[in-house]
């Protein structure tokens, strides 16, 4: 018989590694009442983590494309197996994550929108109020928000400008500087 931390490591186990093996190993040990909440659970853990990513991620929803960005979302919690108790850690982590498995994606547009809408969810990206990325982008992501209507705007990868967070009367603007 397995002990408490075990018991707990396997429930653990088959939450955030949606880990439906797991439940093999627990049917002994636990209801079968509890084993269909754990289903619910994996479920309520990833709905939850893709709720807020798309939340404060609105155009990288956009440009990826529903299914794709899902595939993302489930790749980062199963690489990450994440535990924080504040949410909001949940999000940097994916910009991380993004940019570690760039050879992956190789999709460098990817990151910097996500960058884009981190800087404009939170603030601040990495302590820092602006951010550099490659000119004709913030006029893309402005496109992807629907803020932006005609042509899709011409990017150069290699001329940065610099976007930062103007707070005005409460609200949060971006800006750009070329």
């Amino acid at each position: 018989m397995a002990n408490y931390e075990e018991i707990l490591g396997l429930i653990s186990s088959s939450i955030i590694e949606f880990n439906q093996d797991c439940d093999s190993n627990l049917s002994g040990i636990i209801t079968r009442k509890t084993l269909g909440n754990l289903r619910v659970y994996r479920k309520n853990y990833f709905f939850g983590s893709y709720k807020r990513l798309s939340s404060d991620f609105p155009s990288l929803c956009s440009y990826c494309e529903g299914d794709n960005f899902r595939y993302f979302v489930k790749d980062f919690l199963l690489r990450y197996k994440i535990l924080y108790i504040d949410i909001s850690q949940l999000s940097h982590a994916f910009i991380d994550y993004l940019e570690e498995t760039f050879e992956m994606h190789q999709d460098i547009l990817l990151y910097y929108i996500a960058k884009l809408d981190l800087l404009y969810s939170y603030g601040h990206f990495k302590n820092s109020h602006s951010i550099e990325i490659p000119t004709g982008l913030f006029e893309y992501w402005c496109f992807l928000n629907a803020q932006f209507e005609g042509e899709l705007p011409k990017m150069d990868l290699d001329l940065m400008d610099t976007v930062y967070v103007l707070v005005e009367a409460g609200e949060r603007y971006l800006g750009k500087i070329k």
